[in-house]
């Protein structure tokens, strides 16, 4: 799927590849699902109650114009 380099093995444990996404995202699978409708892999503790927006995620942050779907960066 991914080629993720990285030479620190406990990092790479933090990694998972989501098929609906097409990318691999950081952090233990567990703690993420991925909403079909906005897009994108969320948080579980947001699961019931994250207003879903069809392809929210697609766009830029409008403060600071970067990518809001391949950022890093928690929300």
């Amino acid at each position: 799927m991914c080629k993720v380099f990285e030479n620190n093995e406990e990092k790479v444990t933090k990694f998972f590849h989501c098929d609906d996404c097409g990318i691999c995202r950081v952090g233990p699978k567990n703690d993420y699902f991925h909403c079909k409708n906005c897009g994108a892999c969320l948080s579980i503790s947001v699961k019931d109650t994250h207003k879903c927006i069809k392809d929210v995620f697609m766009n830029d942050c409008p403060v600071c114009y970067e990518s809001i779907f391949y950022s890093n960066i928690v929300i």
